[in-house]
């Protein structure tokens, strides 16, 4: 690798440390038990960052965009779950006493979900996710 792709490299993966510290920082000032969700996020896109890393060295180009795909799924799932957890503790507190308001936002978030895999599975533009776990589990290893 030349120099400006080890710099490019160290860049990219930059965040995984930052990350690290933010969970240290999260269980330090006991903010996890405040916000479990933004925790479980923050932990788990460090988990899904080293599992990225490692695959990006030791398994091939075609493995390696699955198991990103795949990842990059469950890390949107995460983020979805962050996401619900700032819109009731702190965008809209008082809203959750409120029956309609507290299942508004996961109703419009699976509408909108199910709206975009449905329009591109009928479009003929199948998911990742769908193809995915098979061929990971099917893959052999490199010898």
């Amino acid at each position: 690798m030349t120099p400006q792709n080890w710099f490019q490299f160290v860049l990219d993966w930059v965040g995984l440390p930052s990350l690290a510290l933010l969970a240290v920082i999260l269980i330090y000032r006991r903010w996890y038990r405040e916000f479990p969700f933004f925790f479980l996020y923050v932990v788990s896109a460090g988990l899904i960052g080293i599992a990225r890393l490692f695959f990006l060295e030791e398994a091939p180009t075609r493995i390696y965009s699955r198991v990103y795909w795949v990842s990059d799924t469950a890390l949107a799932a995460f983020a979805f779950l962050a996401a619900y957890e700032l819109f009731f503790k702190r965008l809209f507190s008082g809203f959750n006493k409120t029956r309609f308001y507290r299942f508004l936002f996961p109703a419009a978030a699976i509408l909108v979900t199910s709206m975009i895999v449905g329009g591109s599975l009928i479009g003929g533009h199948l998911s990742a996710l769908a193809l995915t776990p098979g061929f990971l589990f099917s893959c052999k290893p490199r010898s």
